[in-house]
């Protein structure tokens, strides 16, 4: 496999987009056979106050896109942002936070930016045979903001490369 080939190395899955609904959720993914999950919301600015939460559950189950058995994942405690008021910066920020189901910023509504939260099959109760994280994404308030967000699954095995799509 050659190391650009991000589609053969990596999978998206859902989208949620626009942040002006009463919830937005990408479907709940497997994490079984995942190194990672990576959450990423993209978003333009919006109105002060109406800041979007991410919550994160987990589920030892799937059902048309939705969790079994979901109870809380409080595995949060580093986010990755670049967001500003007028310009998007170029690298991302660390941002701390004691392990929680949720993350939030009090200027995160007034920001365009992107968020990302990655989530390990470790950080979930698999003692208890819980394999499935979903992530959703609040009401904003009255006021829409527009964004999109979605999962990027990194695999645990690499399907082989054919023949045809090394050519």
């Amino acid at each position: 496999m050659r190391p650009g080939d991000f589609a053969e190395r990596f999978n998206i899955v859902g989208l949620a987009a626009s942040l002006d609904a009463a919830a937005l959720s990408p479907p709940a993914v497997n994490m079984r056979d995942c190194v990672a999950a990576h959450l990423v919301l993209i978003k333009a600015a919006g109105t002060a106050g109406d800041d979007p939460v991410i919550t994160l559950t987990q589920g030892d189950g799937i059902s048309s896109g939705a969790l079994v058995n979901g109870k809380a994942l409080a595995c949060i405690d580093r986010v990755y942002t670049k967001r500003h008021a007028s310009a998007i910066p170029k690298t991302y920020t660390a941002e701390t936070q004691a392990a929680a189901a949720t993350y939030t910023s009090l200027t995160l509504a007034e920001e365009a930016g992107h968020v990302v939260i990655t989530v390990l099959p470790e950080d979930l109760d698999v003692d208890n045979g819980f394999h499935a994280v979903r992530a959703v994404l609040n009401d904003v308030g009255s006021n829409a903001q527009i964004g999109a967000m979605f999962w990027i699954l990194e695999p645990k095995y690499l399907p082989p490369l054919d023949a045809q799509s090394d050519a």
